[in-house]
């Protein structure tokens, strides 16, 4: 069986490593950002994605710039954006931009995804 692929964008290298080996756990095989998000639109793997995971807990203006620019691309827009954590306030304001992007936490992470690849 081909296993889901997901990427994932935070803003911190160190978390960013231990956000990867999560996703990897729950079995997707995981192309990253955390630097870039310029690099990250220009970056995606040719092979889509399956899922667009966006951490919100670091820097969400830029995960939420870099989200807004997937769900408008043509080639993009159709896969599930998943924006998990962050400040309340702070994903509201995510939530206002891209009302099609489903909002969880990283304890439901793993039901989310599922419910969304297969």
């Amino acid at each position: 069986m081909k296993k889901p692929r997901a990427f994932l964008i935070h803003w911190n290298k160190e978390e960013l490593t231990v956000k990867v080996q999560l996703l990897r756990s729950f079995g997707f095989v995981v192309a990253s950002e955390h630097e870039n998000g310029a690099r990250a639109e220009k970056n995606i793997p040719a092979k889509l994605p399956d899922v667009i995971v966006v951490y919100l807990s670091r820097l969400p203006s830029h995960g939420r710039a870099v989200a807004e620019y997937f769900a408008e691309r043509k080639s993009t827009r159709h896969i599930p954006l998943v924006f998990v954590d962050g400040d309340p306030e702070k994903v509201a304001k995510v939530k206002l931009n891209i009302p099609s992007g489903v909002f969880t936490t990283e304890d439901k992470l793993p039901s989310v995804l599922s419910s969304l690849i297969n």
